[in-house]
């Protein structure tokens, strides 16, 4: 392989990383240290690897030494840990616009420093930078450097790839800053997802890969800023997009508040609450009935026994004796209502029918004697009987009990009490 003395006595070669027809790449140890680096055989000489070792950046991998025999040239630089970005791509797809505007931003320093050695790459593409598995961007691969020579029409070899080589890589002109500044822009198209991407960075990448160089970026430090103002001016229209929104929101409560209180309503979304036991206001108007709305309400204070004995599960004539039927309240119509006509005891069908519904008729006690068969009474007596013992069991039971399980006793005690009372 031709190797110095020098590398020869200094380096353990460990395996082979890549090979071409031009260049081969070596992982070696140093046998002193045991520390690992890269040793590239490149077959050309002539190249800028010296000078561009003595360029200290972040974004440049670190060159420790330089060699040249008749045909070949050798370097020893930092081994990088990580991927580069065309395998970046072909592993997980385009990158989002704040990750790739950080990457370009870094590139940009790495280029401005090189452009001041009037070092001019050629070849940028995404398989030339290397993301390392710190989250940094470092550009490799110098073979195709040159040093910018003013003065010349056109380069004297046509070294590029073809897809990211600007046109004057072909002849048109002399390579400078700028062709180095139409290969980033193509780079970056491809990691945004090229023909696809319309985002805030679409005007500087198409500025950035204009054919004429006169009328794209004249520097690299002129790309920096323009993708930093870019990148400022798409934060501060979402933030306005944001605070205008926040605006409308805002003063819509303020000018129309029943239509905020209405969309924050319960009704609206058609929760049902505990308490309600109430049609809505739509349902009453539907309903065309005669019916008179009770004035008295129940207290909410009640045992919640008393409540499970006397709502959930059946309502119970307190005072049969006593019993009077409560007061009605005629309702106000828009409409003279029209005559109701009441319903007899004899109408009833007391086989199927509850002390329950006789007490929402309003029918008393001695009305219902009068009419019903002694068969029918003694039906009656056993269910206010069994009324009664269902609400004295619903009193009694424990207070550490939960309500499935109340309801549960309840029901099953009012089973037992049906049977013993040959209740159908």
């Amino acid at each position: 392989m031709g190797l110095t003395k020098y590398l020869q006595e200094s380096f353990r070669l460990l395996k082979l990383v890549h090979s071409s027809d031009k260049t081969k790449i070596f992982l070696v140890e140093e046998i002193a240290t045991c520390q690992k680096f890269l040793l590239k055989v490149i077959n050309r000489t002539g190249l800028l690897y010296s000078q561009i070792a003595k360029i200290k950046n972040a974004t440049l991998p670190k060159i420790y030494h330089v060699a040249e025999s008749d045909s070949a040239t050798y370097v020893v630089e930092e081994y990088l840990q990580g991927m580069d970005l065309q395998e970046y791509l072909d592993l997980r797809g385009k990158l989002n616009e704040q990750i790739t505007c950080r990457l370009a931003i870094e590139v940009c320093d790495c280029l401005q420093e090189l452009h001041k050695w009037h070092i001019i790459h050629r070849d940028i593409k995404p398989s030339n930078l290397f993301l390392t598995n710190a989250g940094k961007v470092k550009l490799i691969d110098f073979d195709a450097a040159r040093l910018e020579k003013p003065g010349k029409f056109a380069d004297t070899r046509f070294i590029g790839t073809p897809g990211f080589a600007a046109p004057e890589q072909y002849g048109f002109h002399q390579t400078d800053e700028r062709t180095d500044i139409y290969s980033l822009g193509l780079t970056l198209k491809l990691l945004l997802g090229y023909e696809n991407y319309h985002g805030f960075l679409s005007p500087v990448l198409a500025k950035c890969t204009e054919f004429d160089p006169n009328k794209r970026f004249d520097s690299a430090r002129s790309l920096k800023r323009a993708i930093i103002r870019r990148r400022r001016f798409h934060k501060w229209k979402n933030l306005v997009a944001c605070a205008c929104l926040g605006v409308i929101s805002l003063g819509s409560y303020f000018l129309f508040p029943s239509v905020a209180q209405k969309l924050s309503s319960s009704d609206f979304i058609e929760i049902p609450t505990m308490q309600e036991k109430v049609a809505p206001a739509e349902t009453k108007s539907q309903n065309n009935t005669t019916l008179p709305e009770k004035t008295s309400v129940k207290s909410p204070t009640k045992p919640i026994e008393t409540f499970v004995a006397e709502e959930l599960i059946v309502p119970v004539i307190t005072n049969e004796s006593t019993y009077e039927p409560p007061h009605y309240k005629t309702p106000v119509l828009q409409e003279p209502p029209t005559k109701s006509v009441t319903t007899s005891a004899r109408e009833i069908d007391f086989s199927a029918a509850d002390s329950s519904d006789f007490q929402e008729r309003g029918i008393p006690r001695a009305v219902l004697e009068d009419q019903m068969s002694d068969e029918k009474i003694d039906t009656y007596h056993k269910r206010m009987e069994l009324n009664s013992r269902q609400k004295n069991f619903a009193t009694s039971l424990p207070n550490n009990m939960s309500q499935e399980e109340k309801n549960v006793a309840i029901m099953e005690f009012r089973r037992r009490t049906k049977e013993s009372l040959n209740l159908k």
